[in-house]
């Protein structure tokens, strides 16, 4: 029987054809971007159909650990295409650019086509990509072996998706990390999960679609989201900290300890 986040791809591409229908052609190039991601997100659902999986928890490691995430491909051509050439690149100027980047050509085209589940932190230098487009660190010190960008970079995307289509993002990359019964089988450490639920809330605080809401509020709002039982307290050591803009690595890595031991205690 298949896991029931087999189908988030189908889910996904959906979702991305409504999207895209909607936007106003003044946006086209946000358009072409999407492009990019239906077919990386076509071209993985077909290799995902056509795999015979031994079991359910071998399945549930594949979709833990290619983590085909969707958000982060569209930040990753997002930011080439503000940083650099004004529209996405291909990928004939994506091997010209790492070449002078001294980056390995090879490893990267296979990044963005999810055909390995994880690069190397010795061969992963995209997060100084980001650096240099954000002007800051945008990866937690804990989660560079990934390259995982901090959903606080969905703020570009705030004015083009609506609250609803956010969270329906948002959903559907954490249900790729919720916690398996039997977890402690898999070859994912708990921290990177951790990680990505840290970065959600850090990215729904700064796409600010809880607005005055109270701390109450909140938490209930999150559980009702995430299907995770969330306390006010670490809503408001959350909030607290987000206020205090630290940067976004100090403020994932202080952050993962106290969702640690609220999640782990749910």
């Amino acid at each position: 029987m298949k896991h029931e986040s087999i189908n988030f791809h189908e889910q996904l591409l959906q979702k991305i054809e409504v999207f895209q229908a909607e936007l106003p052609n003044s946006i086209h190039l946000i358009k072409k971007t999407f492009d990019m991601v239906k077919k990386e997100v076509s071209a993985m659902n077909e290799w995902q159909n056509n795999h015979n999986f031994i079991d359910e928890e071998e399945e549930i490691h594949f979709l833990k650990t290619i983590r085909p995430s969707i958000i982060s491909q569209f930040l990753y051509y997002q930011s080439l295409y503000n940083w650099e050439s004004k529209a996405p690149l291909t990928d004939a100027e994506l091997a010209v650019y790492y070449n002078e980047k001294h980056v390995d050509v090879k490893t990267k085209l296979e990044k963005l086509s999810y055909v390995k589940t994880y690069i190397k932190s010795e061969e992963n230098k995209l997060f100084s990509i980001h650096n240099k487009t954000n002007g800051q660190t945008c990866v937690s010190e804990s989660d560079r072996k990934n390259w995982r960008p901090c959903l606080q970079h969905c703020i570009p995307l705030a004015e083009y998706m609506s609250y609803e289509l956010q969270l329906d993002y948002l959903k559907i990359k954490y249900s790729m990390y919720k916690k398996p019964i039997d977890s402690h089988k898999t070859k994912i450490p708990w921290n990177r999960n951790l990680v990505d639920f840290s970065e959600i809330l850090f990215g729904l605080y700064h796409l600010g679609v809880f607005g005055d809401m109270s701390l109450k509020e909140i938490a209930i709002k999150l559980e009702s989201i995430f299907d995770v039982e969330i306390s006010q307290d670490l809503v408001k050591r959350w909030r607290d900290i987000a206020k205090r803009k630290q940067e976004p690595a100090r403020f994932l890595n202080e952050l993962a300890e106290v969702l640690k031991r609220q999640i782990l205690n749910s």
